[in-house]
């Protein structure tokens, strides 16, 4: 008698039934020119877009202890998501403002208001990765 691993057998049907290893298919094509066009006009490092920012991450005088209402803000932001440059450059912020935002923190039973300041960016442009980093 023959024995074959349950293994073997579930790699067989899986094959026999169409399937296979890479099951990472492609559904859509974009072609090369809506690809540039996109990332050369549309995703341009010309002006801040909307971001959500966590306090936590943020905020200066952030308290793991408290609990903050809301616990989040939306700024404008200039970062590499938001904006193609040429190789060797990235969208950062020119020019920013400091905004502040009124939040609810609780803490021991207690809720005060607190200004939380954060870093809105007013223009972005591309500078070399190596002028960053200095």
């Amino acid at each position: 008698m023959m024995f074959i691993s349950s293994a073997f057998l579930m790699v067989v049907l899986c094959l026999a039934a169409g399937g296979g290893f890479n099951t990472l298919e492609a559904k859509s094509l974009v072609t090369f020119k809506k690809n540039i066009d996109q990332v050369l006009k549309e995703w341009n490092c010309n002006k801040p877009q909307e971001r959500l920012v966590y306090l936590e991450d943020e905020y200066v005088e952030y308290n793991p202890a408290a609990i903050y209402l809301p616990h989040a803000a939306v700024v404008q932001r200039c970062e590499k998501s938001i904006g193609c440059c040429k190789t060797g450059h990235v969208c950062t912020s020119a020019e920013e403002e400091e905004m502040t935002f009124i939040v609810e923190e609780f803490l021991r039973g207690k809720k005060m208001k607190k200004e939380v300041v954060l870093s809105n960016h007013l223009r972005c442009e591309c500078q070399s990765v190596t002028r960053e980093r200095k």
